[in-house]
């Protein structure tokens, strides 16, 4: 029997490496492989560069089957690495120290205080930015916290408190006067004030004597009291404190002449028919409209309507006490005389 000639062809195995796409033949070795792509890692951090690599069957030397290394010169940067705060991306995330770094505070006007609105977060400080957020004003540098508070309507200091609201206010800036609540430009020497603005309720000046009644100031002549009356002989009207009375009451009755259409007295309008006993309290009317002091008060009185002599004393001395008093006269008229006459005084004396 001859064999077959099938045993005669040469048994050739194929000998090769599993790779994704590709298949190598030698010329000179009929064994053939699949490669793997390798990238190169010459910082030694088990991640190549992606741009330098090379197929081959097995690992080259220095080369590893990761490519995703953004810095192949930096050991320290790779995709396993921590992010740090250095402007770098660490972690080949194609980002650069994100959720790190400091927030920093726009500081415009170089008073190292920086404003909460603007911000930016960087590792370090950039230039014209601080870690301060207190700045109530970044576009003037005189304005920021630990400034002094001075009178000019602005909060210098930022706390929120502006001129004298502000008890750290400079207080060498504000005005000083006097409260002036019935505004006749007088002030109460007893309420000093002192203000960055004064208001209207203000005066430059100590001088009101009643800072109620707007006709009270200096040089102001106020009326006191207009009194009319129908007089038989001669009498006083005195002045007094609270109150003014006549001395003697030499009034005639009403009807009694016909030189007096009434007999009664009018005290700013009102009737008043005082008795002709003595003196009493009843007999004063009380209270005047201004209470005055005393003798040290001045009295101007002026006569309306006299048909006797009248006599004006207007500022007695200390020794009566009265502020006061005018005696009238009609004994050498030969009859009852009708007379009027307003008695006013000079405010504030001095």
């Amino acid at each position: 029997m001859r064999p077959s000639p099938l045993l005669a062809i040469p048994l050739m195995v194929l000998v090769g490496c599993r790779s994704d796409n590709k298949l190598i033949e030698a010329d000179s070795d009929p064994i053939a492989c699949f490669t793997d792509t390798w990238y190169a890692d010459a910082d030694g951090d088990n991640a190549g560069s992606p741009g330098a690599m090379v197929e081959a069957c097995d690992q080259p030397e220095g080369y590893v089957a990761d490519g995703t290394d953004c810095d192949d010169t930096d050991a320290a940067v790779n995709p396993a690495a921590l992010e740090i705060c250095n402007e770098i991306d660490d972690n080949c995330d194609g980002r650069t120290d994100e959720d790190l770094g400091t927030v920093w505070y726009q500081d415009s006007d170089s008073d190292t205080y920086g404003d909460p609105e603007t911000t930016t977060i960087a590792c370090t400080q950039p230039a014209g930015w601080v870690a301060d957020n207190e700045d109530c004003d970044d576009a003037a540098a005189a304005i920021h916290p630990g400034a002094v508070e001075i009178c000019d309507g602005l909060d210098n200091d930022c706390d929120g408190l502006v001129d004298d609201a502000d008890p750290d206010l400079d207080s060498s800036g504000e005005a000083t006067g006097w409260a002036d609540v019935d505004g006749d430009g007088y002030g109460d020497p007893n309420s000093p004030l002192a203000a960055c603005f004064p208001d209207d309720n203000w005066a430059d000046n100590p001088d009101d004597c009643d800072d109620t009644d707007p006709a009270q100031y200096p040089g102001a002549i106020v009326d006191l009291l207009n009194v009319r009356a129908c007089i038989d002989g001669s009498d006083w009207f005195v002045i007094q404190g609270s109150a003014g009375w006549w001395e003697h009451r030499n009034f005639d009755r009403v009807g009694e002449h016909s030189g007096c259409p009434s007999a009664e007295t009018l005290l700013d309008g009102v009737a008043w028919i005082p008795t002709w006993a003595s003196a009493t309290v009843s007999d004063r009317y009380d209270p005047l409209p201004k209470t005055l002091p005393g003798y040290d008060t001045t009295l101007q009185i002026t006569i309306i309507e006299a048909r006797g002599s009248v006599t004006v004393t207007e500022q007695p001395t200390s020794t009566n006490g009265w502020t006061g008093r005018v005696l009238l006269d009609d004994d050498a008229t030969g009859g009852p005389a009708m007379y009027e006459f307003l008695i006013q005084y000079a405010a504030c004396p001095a």
